[in-house]
């Protein structure tokens, strides 16, 4: 997901979720890294988002009231 990682801290738990996750363990790495590959292609999915919104706007609509070519 894009987005901020930032946390609720509630929904339906009385636990925060950092503190299920030992210090050391491997996940906290692999997010670390997730994080950093996904920061880094932002501009990327941009880019490619702004590039094809308007035609996914287009498909979405009902075959009435689509652009006649």
């Amino acid at each position: 997901m894009r987005g901020s990682d930032g946390r609720s801290g509630g929904l339906f738990s009385y636990v925060r979720l950092e503190a299920r996750v030992p210090e050391r363990h491997p996940l906290r790495t692999i997010r670390e890294i997730a994080n950093a590959a996904l920061a880094g292609l932002g501009a990327e999915i941009e880019i490619w988002f702004n590039d094809n919104a308007q035609a996914a706007a287009i498909a979405m609509k009902p075959a009435d009231e689509q652009p006649v070519s």
